[in-house]
């Protein structure tokens, strides 16, 4: 871990919860809630890595926003609009990367808006519960493998479907770095490091984990329309593991 990169994760904390506030506040304009957070980085030195973003996977095209704002169906990846409006029963993805003397960290939170159905209080549960079980696994002397089979079995065991081809992983200088880190199937045998910065970010949805890219080239969706949670931190690896991204400062689980 560097230092940059508590930093970073305190602010980009900050940023998230700024957003969620807004929305109890009434802000329903998802723009607005992407400028908010914006300008809550940049007042404090941190830089949101998504804007001007250009990832391998979509070379084409520039990202232009500081954070992604996913709804419902929208699994991650959602461009803020200030045609993109929240109404009362949305479950709405927050997901911010924020970089600071060039180290990144990346953390997401899943928000109801007003009174949501029982099954999407449920999900929304049960994926931070996810979240929270896959940390524990990043110590010194396991694997990625063990975060992976940890994630996956608490979404089997809770009839979840495990969003398909979106993984966790390294962070640190660049935004994605090895390893990878599934949340299903067995994960792979890569020990572990201590100092070692990952993402770890369950993405659980009430149907198939099925889905695809609509035509703005960003946003993800489930196939059969059901409704997506995501949360995710910023985790440093060592004999107990370091939560980077919460506004308090540097955590364990």
């Amino acid at each position: 871990m560097h230092e940059a990169q508590a930093h970073a994760g305190r602010v980009v904390a900050g940023a998230l919860q700024l957003m969620k506030t807004l929305t109890e506040q009434g802000e329903r304009n998802t723009l607005e809630l992407n400028n908010a957070a914006e300008k809550y980085m940049f007042e404090r030195d941190v830089y949101p890595s998504c804007k001007g973003y250009e990832p391998a996977w979509n070379s084409s095209r520039v990202y232009q926003y500081g954070t992604c704002i996913s709804v419902n169906h929208e699994i991650g990846h959602g461009p803020p609009s200030s045609d993109k409006m929240l109404v009362d029963g949305d479950v709405v993805k927050f997901d911010i990367v924020g970089s600071h003397q060039g180290w990144h960290v990346d953390a997401a939170i899943t928000v109801a808006i007003g009174e949501i159905s029982e099954r999407n209080v449920a999900l929304l549960k049960l994926t931070e519960q996810a979240l929270t079980l896959g940390i524990e696994q990043a110590v010194v002397g396991n694997t990625v493998g063990h975060i992976t089979r940890t994630i996956a079995k608490f979404a089997l065991d809770n009839q979840l479907g495990i969003v398909a081809g979106l993984n966790g992983h390294g962070i640190g200088q660049d935004i994605h770095e090895l390893p990878n880190i599934p949340n299903s199937g067995l994960g792979s045998t890569e020990p572990l490091k201590a100092g070692q910065t990952i993402c770890i970010e369950p993405m659980f949805t009430l149907g198939s984990g099925d889905n695809r890219l609509l035509q703005d080239g960003w946003t993800i969706v489930t196939l059969d329309g059901s409704c997506a949670a995501h949360f995710e931190h910023t985790v440093c690896v060592g004999e107990n593991p370091l939560i980077l991204t919460t506004e308090s400062g540097i955590i364990t689980p």
